[in-house]
């Protein structure tokens, strides 16, 4: 029985080595991809405000500049407030 146990554990943990660096990286990229401006215009409502940005003066700053505060934390409130508000939506 001893032996099953440490065969789960060691399987567990093989599982976990190669899951974690997988979701932080996906992570990551996810938080890439959702900070940049085209995706912002992938929503059919944001469509007026991408264009008017993209013709405006400031078209070379990205859109997270100006509307979430700098830092970690407000980063990931912004994205938290983004989801809900793709959940509000659907």
């Amino acid at each position: 029985m001893a032996d099953r146990a440490k065969h789960w554990i060691r399987r567990i943990i093989k599982i976990i080595l190669i899951a974690l660096p997988l979701i932080v990286i996906t992570s990551f990229a996810l938080v890439e991809y959702t900070s940049r401006p085209s995706f912002c215009k992938s929503c059919h409502v944001m469509g007026p405000y991408f264009t008017s940005w993209e013709t405006s003066s400031h078209s070379d700053v990205p859109c997270l500049e100006c509307h979430y505060p700098p830092g970690i934390e407000a980063a990931i409130q912004g994205k938290a407030q983004a989801i809900s508000q793709i959940a509000k939506y659907f």
